[in-house]
């Protein structure tokens, strides 16, 4: 048996107090021989669906997965897609054996098989990469597919939180040229974006593992970092020869101007929030800081930027990929949207007199509200729907670029001649609505003055 179920973790009282809100559906998923196996949180569904990673660890707990899972419906709802958020989370003890690993999955993913087959799609997340989920899903009875971003969230993942960095700085009047990191976790995301930032000449000063940390304040050579990290893993830090061994916890009390906390959840706490000296927190890992220490970073003057602010660019990245856009197509859509929402909510922040988090999350909260009604008038009231656009717009333009969005996402050929004519009036109506995004903030927080 791999693990008996702790009576307090299933207390859901005890276990959703912190974000005050009770998700949807709650599983425990377990395995006649093989015991429990883990937890699935669905925090919300869209239109009966819902979409979010599976984390494997030895200590993953019901209350983490429930957090990630409620993560997963503000990022969503903060990027402008109608997707329920979910998490799944697999108990694997440590120690255990490749062939062990694959058991577990396959059991997760045959004991959970009808979940996935209606409404639960999985991706991946810390200890389960993209070759993992495909285990779970024919465990499941599902046939994996082979979409073209398959191994690519994470470098998109990275490649948000770069672009999150940068406006934030931009914000504080400070340039990305020259600034100082530490990066929590040094994985496919870490890496990532340790190149990104070398090759925008920011510095690397600090990293850590599982395994520890290392500092070297007047920076890192990311590419031995990088050559060693993928020989040594996380035992990168007790491989690389210019820099000093640090306590993985003393990483957050480093005198940078960004600490990127990338790890597991709730690494900042109250009880290291006071200990920052960083400017600037922008995480690539889902929520890596707890209430009260949100709280204490705005006292203090530290900004820190969401989780779900930072780190969608994994999944919007994958689905503009996978739905025939070009790499630098794709780059060049997160680089103006990311960047220009992060720089919106730092002034909203300053204008209304509240924290980051609590300006991100009415604008993921609205957006959801938003979302549904469109969806449902969509499906219910089509042509009401489509008169009340054209009296809002003013012109058909508009109507003309969604539509080709939905015909250019709906043709399957990549190369496609007439998919990549429809392509640029389909980036046209992602920037539109992205434009429209930004305005009915505005609109939002106007209302609310």
């Amino acid at each position: 048996m791999l693990q008996e179920i702790n009576p307090n973790l299933i207390n859901v009282r005890d276990v959703f107090c912190e974000n005050g809100q009770y998700p949807q559906l709650t599983l425990i998923v377990s395995d006649k021989q093989l015991g429990v196996l883990g937890y699935l949180v669905v925090d919300s569904l869209a239109d009966g669906k819902c979409s979010g990673g599976i984390r494997m660890a030895h200590d993953i707990t019901l209350g983490e997965v429930a957090g990630l899972a409620r993560a997963m419906t503000l990022k969503y709802a903060f990027s402008g897609l109608y997707v329920g958020g979910a998490k799944a989370g697999i108990v694997c003890p440590l120690g255990a054996s490749d062939g062990q690993k694959r058991e577990i999955l396959t059991a997760f993913g045959r004991n959970l098989g009808p979940v996935m087959r209606s409404f639960y799609a999985p991706g991946g997340d810390i200890g389960v990469g993209a070759d993992e989920v495909d285990v779970v899903k024919q465990g499941a009875g599902i046939v994996p597919s082979h979409p073209p971003a398959k191994y690519r969230a994470g470098f998109f993942t990275a490649y948000g939180v770069f672009v999150s960095a940068q406006a934030a700085l931009r914000q504080l009047g400070l340039e990305l040229k020259g600034c100082s990191f530490a990066l929590e976790g040094f994985g496919g995301v870490g890496q990532s974006l340790a190149k990104m930032l070398h090759a925008a000449n920011a510095r690397i000063t600090a990293i850590s593992t599982m395994e520890g940390g290392i500092v070297n304040k007047n920076g890192l050579d990311v590419a031995e970092l990088v050559t060693l990290a993928k020989q040594y893993g996380d035992d990168v830090v007790h491989h690389y020869p210019d820099a000093d061994k640090i306590d993985k916890a003393d990483l957050f009390g480093l005198d940078v101007n960004v600490i990127v906390p990338g790890a597991r959840a709730w690494s900042i706490t109250a009880e290291n929030a006071n200990s920052l000296k960083a400017n600037l927190v922008v995480p690539s890992a889902n929520i890596p800081v707890t209430k009260d220490a949100s709280a204490m970073l705005y006292e203090r003057g530290v900004k820190y930027i969401p989780d779900f602010v930072t780190n969608w660019g994994g999944i919007v990245g994958c689905g503009l990929l996978n739905r025939g856009y070009d790499e630098r197509e794709v780059l060049s859509l997160l680089d103006k949207i990311v960047g220009a929402k992060v720089e919106r909510i730092m002034q909203l922040s300053k204008q209304e007199y509240l924290s980051t988090e609590e300006i991100a999350e009415r604008i993921a909260n609205y957006n959801y509200e938003q979302l549904r009604r469109n969806v449902y008038l969509k499906k219910n009231k089509k042509w009401r729907w489509i008169v009340k656009k054209l009296k809002e717009e003013k012109s058909l333009m508009p109507m003309i670029e969604r539509t080709a969005w939905v015909l250019h996402d709906k043709m399957n050929a990549r190369r496609h001649l007439a998919k990549r004519l429809l392509r640029p009036l389909a980036i046209a109506n992602i920037h539109r609505r992205h434009q429209d995004a930004l305005s009915e903030i505005d609109l939002l927080f106007t209302a609310n003055t």
